[in-house]
């Protein structure tokens, strides 16, 4: 039988622009890799999933069993063989957007990237790139007072390669990250002016990797260029590929609700793993549903979790 593995998320070292333009009760055996690729990988029988379970107030739901969730894999029921619930040390990247059409709401982007460094765990794995027109290079800051000495001068500029800096954060992520569990966050208005990679370039790799996209967004209702107001639209496809959410921060009040929901929410994730059935031989897409079972006095609960999953064939 074909082994796959694939994760599915959610001191720092930073990633900066140089531009002056629970427990668990599977075998030891049987766990993930540290090392995982880019695409799932073939050493281990076994797929691994983050899930994210949200009650009907939008609040993340702890204290759920193994027995309480369903998966189906290609629409056949699967034994979850993995369970856990602990909080594992994350490879997180933050995309800020420092473009100029971030001029006015900067100070708010540059905030929300500061929390998010605040909150992150000594043991986390922690990267920033600056969008612009460009992706950018790597920093190693020893200590939150050097994310600040780069933030504080930040100024907005140039044109915006957002598609592109993703891209290449969630490339980074799959080479170069510390831990199987991967994350990516943006804080940006939706708009690109400047990337090579296309939208659906993007979300074919989001797709064929394990990273998992939240995003912050400051947008501007009223804006009139198309790019800008597409982009909440596409940004929102975007994390329901990997799993993940989309936040609108019209103020200060919802821009700290937002950082403190993802963090919360990139924590608090079951992991649930399973062996397929039958991968096949020649791979290709597999469609996965994860559901909470309806218990009495349960209220209606929401569940994020990819959706699907790409075998690579022989």
């Amino acid at each position: 039988m074909l082994g796959v593995v694939l994760a599915i998320p959610s001191g720092c070292s930073l990633l900066a622009q140089d531009n002056a333009a629970g427990k668990s009760d599977v075998p030891s055996s049987m766990s993930a890799p540290a090392d995982l690729g880019t695409k799932l990988r073939t050493d281990v029988d076994l797929v691994l999933m983050n899930v994210t379970v949200l009650d009907s107030s939008q609040k993340v739901l702890t204290g759920l069993r193994k027995e309480d969730f369903q998966i189906l894999d290609n629409h056949k029921q699967q034994q979850i063989r993995y369970f856990s619930t602990e909080d594992v040390p994350i490879s997180l990247t933050i995309v800020l957007d420092a473009s100029g059409s971030m001029e006015a709401r900067l100070p708010k982007a540059i905030q929300a990237a500061v929390r998010l460094f605040e909150l992150a765990s000594p043991r986390d794995d922690c990267r920033l790139t600056i969008v612009r027109g460009t992706p950018g290079q790597y920093i190693s800051p020893e200590d939150l007072d050097d994310v600040h000495r780069l933030l504080d001068t930040l100024k907005s500029k140039g044109y915006t390669a957002l598609w592109d800096s993703m891209y290449m954060a969630a490339r980074d992520l799959e080479k170069r990250a510390q831990y199987p569990k991967k994350a990516m966050v943006v804080i940006s208005d939706g708009g690109d002016n400047r990337s090579r990679y296309t939208e659906k370039e993007l979300r074919k790799l989001l797709e064929e990797t394990d990273v998992q996209l939240h995003v912050v967004g400051l947008y501007n209702p009223y804006s009139r260029i198309p790019e800008e107001r597409a982009g909440p639209v596409s940004l929102d496809k975007l994390t329901k590929v990997t799993g993940g959410r989309m936040y609108t921060a019209m103020n200060r009040e919802d821009l700290v609700s937002a950082v403190e929901k993802i963090n919360k929410e990139l924590r608090s994730q079951y992991v649930l793993g399973y062996v397929p059935d039958s991968l096949g031989r020649k791979g290709g897409w597999r469609k996965v549903k994860v559901t909470v079972r309806g218990a009495a006095g349960r209220p209606k609960v929401h569940v994020d979790a990819r959706g699907s999953y790409y075998v690579p064939g022989d």
